[in-house]
Parts: C-alpha cells; sequence; structure tokens
C-alpha cells in the first residue's frame, strides 16, 4: 500500500527546495536523491521565493536560524503557499533558546504548513507540554513510549487539528496525525540515533513525498517516514563488526538508494488508529 508513495517519488522525480543546516545539508541532499527525488539548497532572501516557486516542495530546517536565513524561509514559504505547494518544518531544537522560539512563533504566522516533524522533545514544546531542552536530541523522558502513547496521540491530534496541518513525531517510535488519523509506526534501529541528522534527513524525505503525492499527504508521509525507518533496519544488516558510525550513515542512505516499493511494503510496521 504505502510502497506506490515510494514509486510516484520515483516516477516524478520531484524537485525539493530545501532551506536547511550546515550541518546536515549534504546528507538531506544525498537522501532526496537517493529515494529519486532533486534536491535544492538555496537559502538566500533574495532567491528563495524564485527558486521555490520552480520546485515541487518545501523543506525548511531550523537547525542553524539566522535573521537573514529566516527572511529566506519567510519569502519561500509565502511564495510556496501562494502557489499551492506543499510545505515541511523541522523545528530544531525549538524552545532550547529564546531565539529559536522566535523564529517558530515567526514561521508559524508568516506560513502556512503542510507537516510538522520534529523529535519528542520539540514537538512536545510546540505542543506546550514542557518538553526538555536538551539541545537537538530528544529527552528519553519527552519520548512516547507504549504506557504513554494514547495520551501523546491524543495531545498531537490537538496540535494537528489548531494548526492545520500534519503533525509527527520521529524516534523509536514514530507518530504522524491530521488530527483524526493517526499512524504509529515500530521501524527502525537504535543506532540511527548515532548518526548526526537522521531527522534532517527525514524532513527531507517527507518533503520529496509530498512533492510527489500532494494529493495524499497523510499517507505519503506515512510512507517517507515508515522509509527512513526500514532504511536504518536493512543499514544495520549489512553492517560488518569493524564498520561504526560513519559506515552506518552511508549504508543508510545506500538503503533508500537500493529500496524497492515492495521492500517498503514487506517491512513496514504501522498500525492506524483515531487521534
Amino acid at each position: 500500500m504505502f510502497g506506490q508513495y515510494l514509486t510516484k517519488v520515483r516516477s516524478k522525480n520531484p524537485m525539493v527546495h530545501s532551506i536547511t543546516n550546515f550541518v546536515t545539508v549534504n546528507d538531506v541532499a544525498n537522501v532526496q536523491l537517493a529515494c529519486g527525488a532533486s534536491p535544492c539548497m538555496a537559502n538566500h532572501p533574495a532567491e528563495t521565493a524564485d527558486m521555490t516557486a520552480i520546485a515541487q516542495a518545501l523543506n525548511i530546517n531550523m537547525g542553524n536560524p539566522t535573521d537573514t536565513v529566516l527572511a529566506g524561509m519567510v519569502a519561500a514559504g509565502q511564495r510556496s503557499n501562494d502557489l499551492g505547494h506543499p510545505v515541511v518544518l523541522d523545528p530544531v531544537a525549538v524552545g532550547t533558546t529564546p531565539y529559536r522560539t522566535f523564529v517558530v512563533e515567526t514561521l508559524l504566522r508568516e506560513i502556512r504548513f503542510t507537516a510538522i516533524k520534529g523529535n519528542a522533545s520539540e514537538m512536545r514544546a510546540l505542543m506546550g507540554m514542557g518538553g526538555h531542552q536538551g539541545g537537538v536530541d530528544a529527552v528519553e523522558a519527552d519520548k512516547p513510549t507504549e504506557a504513554n502513547l494514547t495520551d501523546f496521540i491524543q495531545a498531537l491530534g490537538a496540535f494537528a487539528k489548531a494548526e492545520g496541518c500534519l503533525a509527527a513525531v520521529s524516534g523509536p517510535l514514530d507518530l504522524v496525525t491530521d488530527g483524526q488519523t493517526a499512524y504509529v509506526l515500530r521501524n527502525g534501529h537504535p543506532k540511527m540515533e548515532e548518526v548526526t541528522g537522521t531527522g534532517c534527513m527525514l524532513s527531507g524525505l517527507i518533503a520529496a513525498f509530498l512533492g510527489a503525492a500532494p494529493e495524499a499527504p497523510l499517507e505519503a508521509t506515512v510512507a517517507a517516514m515508515a522509509m527512513m525507518g526500514v532504511a536504518g533496519e536493512m543499514a544495520w544488516e549489512r553492517m560488518q563488526a569493524d564498520e561504526g558510525n560513519v559506515t552506518y550513515r552511508n549504508r543508510l542512505i545506500d538503503a533508500v538508494n537500493l529500496m524497492r516499493a515492495e521492500d517498503l511494503d514487506a517491512r513496514i510496521r504501522v498500525e492506524k488508529c483515531k487521534a
């Protein structure tokens, strides 16, 4: 079922405009290429609106915000809204500093987002649930578990309804909802936490899938999140005893590149429920 969205990405080759951070920009571009999309990373406000006009989706990542980058994000986001293009927000480390709070408040005020994806601490901060300040990584106490899953999904669903967009949480349990229907995904591998940028890569994949299937945003987002998790599993299966996290990063991108639609459908572990 969800493999069809990977097929759409590879047949349509959507151009994805990412305004992201200098830490992970190369990996985001490469994972988008690996899944079948075409990346573009323009971030100066003098050109972001023009560049996003020729793309099929926009990916905004708050990893290294500056006033100049913020201006470029707003210009691109508003042009994407005018054109009806999907827009993804990754609110990296939101709530950690007052400046990041200002940045996300500006973005949410000025742009209509199709999907907002963060780790558990980031999304708890956005939802007003007091996410712990752990930098760019999720704090263990914030993560959804089997014990608190129902409450977490309800809170995430309420946030999605309030913002009028999809809301997604990445981690050992991946969650995504449109406020009515929710999906829980149980793919992935713990080694993914040892690679900087897996969350950024995931946002890039979500934008690519939305660019290829804007008519089915919830299902396309589920497919993108599943692809990242399945790739994490496939990468681990190919690791040798003397290989570490850098090799794992490369094998992760390779797994995205080599994955077939039927692999995704065969390996996805997903549960559908009410938000």
